[in-house]
Parts: structure tokens; C-alpha cells; sequence
């Protein structure tokens, strides 16, 4: 998952389920309101972060940006 200021991007891949959601913790802190449909541009904005942010992890991890 992807913090930024209210919002919240969740990917849960682990179970093998693409489905991505997004909250706005300020108003819906208990994340019952996904706001994905709503919200695409943001969304794809935050997907984009959390993917470059996994991409640099796995890359340190690896030794691949030494």
C-alpha cells in the first residue's frame, strides 16, 4: 500500500488478485469506501508511485542500482 496525505492505495498481491482500491482516510477511516471508480486519475497516479517505489525496493534488494 501507498500513503499520500488522505489517500490510501491498497494492491493486495499476495492472494494473486489484482484488484486495487483506494480510500480517503480523513473521511473513511475504516476504508468501507473504496474509490477507485470515483477517483480513476488518482488512482492511477498512486498505483504508478507504489509500482516505482516496489520496482526501487526489489532493485536495492537485489543489488541491481549499486
Amino acid at each position: 500500500s501507498i500513503r499520500r496525505q488522505r489517500q490510501m492505495c491498497i494492491r493486495d498481491r499476495k492472494k494473486g488478485d489484482p484488484r486495487v482500491e483506494l480510500f480517503n482516510l480523513k473521511v473513511d477511516p475504516a476504508e468501507t469506501n473504496n474509490l477507485v471508480t470515483q477517483r480513476p486519475k488518482k488512482t492511477a497516479k498512486l498505483r504508478k508511485q507504489l509500482r516505482l517505489w516496489q520496482e526501487s525496493v526489489l532493485n536495492s534488494l537485489t543489488g541491481a542500482d549499486y
